[in-house]
């Protein structure tokens, strides 16, 4: 069944090795509005708990037929596909009896199964403050080709539905044939690598990523013995090994041989580096979580304005001090670049627009 995408072009069908997926059937340029959504359940981000969306869904499952149909192609399919221990867990039972202590008893009761894969729906089908549908469909990738921004529709209409709405927008150039993917991960997740990226989405929408960055070849050299798979732009400059001729070359962590030099790197060697990285990210990722919590939390702050600069200042100055400490351990094409410089561009951007609100203030 084609859903009803904004863009005439995109459509769901099935991708090999994903089940279904959204997928471009013409040329899609960079910047493009490829579909919109107002949520199916919604509720507030903060206070996510499936089970009264789950409770609410069932009930209207029930009263249509439209709604069942809706919801049969979702993910996971059956609760009898789903991991035991996720499906057969204390957390799955407390929700489930949730789940029956809300519905109205004197209709016909739903199976635990049905409860389950529906808790497991909602689970894996939504986004921060509500459980879509359509946009659904669209598949994670580490190196996404579209992203997926909440909508604040009361700013253009005041009157507008309570339901949140959820727009997708095309990041590069899609080509025809082309899958269209998005991130499930948010910024400060995106920092991490693929080991753990791996099982974060394991742990909540149950399945492996398979994307290049996560499922590229690794050739036979160095440390690694035989032909495998491993992650893509994770790699360590070569000067990280603080050799005499350290070059500014690209170490795999899986061969320890600089694509550059050739040089290679004994397990000790890596094993360091590897120590150091995994501390250099740790530490990242929780700046990153403390300046997007605190970003989240300006427009409610009840601070003078002097105040929310020169902590913003402060964090983005600690930023800008371990994004001096990747540079000299990370390759310039790893993947922890992008979020610390995303994050701070847009930090940046708002000291520099509150200096300029003070030269105005000043001038009046």
């Amino acid at each position: 069944m084609t859903a009803p995408y904004r863009h005439a072009g995109l459509a769901r069908q099935a991708v090999p090795g994903k089940g279904a997926g959204l997928v471009s059937r013409s040329f899609v340029e960079d910047g493009a509005l490829l579909h919109r959504e107002a949520a199916f359940e919604w509720w507030a981000a903060a206070a996510f708990e499936p089970a009264p969306a789950a409770a609410r869904l069932l009930q209207r499952s029930r009263a249509s037929a439209a709604v069942r149909a809706r919801l049969a192609p979702l993910h996971p399919a059956a609760a009898a596909l789903l991991p035991p221990a996720a499906a057969a867990s204390r957390t799955t039972a407390a929700r489930v009896a949730a789940v029956r202590a809300a519905l109205d008893q004197s209709e016909c009761a739903p199976s635990d199964a049905d409860i389950v894969r529906l808790l497991f729906v909602i689970q894996c089908n939504s986004f921060p403050s509500g459980f879509l549908i359509d946009l659904s469909a669209a598949n994670h990738s580490c190196n996404p080709n579209a992203a997926v921004f909440e909508e604040d529709p009361s700013a253009e209409d005041p009157d507008a539905p309570d339901a949140p709405v959820y727009s997708l927008w095309s990041k590069r150039d899609i080509q025809p044939g082309e899958e269209v993917t998005i991130s499930y991960l948010d910024m400060t997740t995106m920092i991490l690598p693929c080991k753990e990226r791996q099982m974060r989405l394991a742990a909540k929408f149950l399945f492996q990523c398979t994307c290049e960055w996560c499922h590229t070849e690794i050739p036979a050299i160095g440390l690694n013995e035989s032909p495998t798979y491993g992650p893509k732009f994770e790699d360590f400059t070569c000067a990280a090994f603080y050799t005499v001729a350290a070059c500014n070359g690209a170490v795999n962590p899986l061969t320890g041989v600089c694509n550059s030099c050739n040089k290679s790197y004994n397990l000790t060697q890596v094993t360091y580096v590897s120590r150091a990285s995994d501390a250099l990210i740790a530490k990242l990722q929780k700046q990153l979580a403390q300046i997007y919590s605190f970003l989240r939390g300006i427009e409610s702050m009840d601070q003078r304005e002097t105040t929310m600069v020169q902590e913003l200042t402060r964090l983005k100055n600690e930023l800008d001090e371990s994004l001096l400490e990747a540079e000299k351990l990370f390759h310039e094409t790893h993947l922890a670049f992008a979020p610390i410089k995303t994050c701070l561009e847009k930090v940046g951007s708002i000291l520099r627009r509150e200096a300029y609100r003070n030269r105005i203030k000043r001038v009046k």
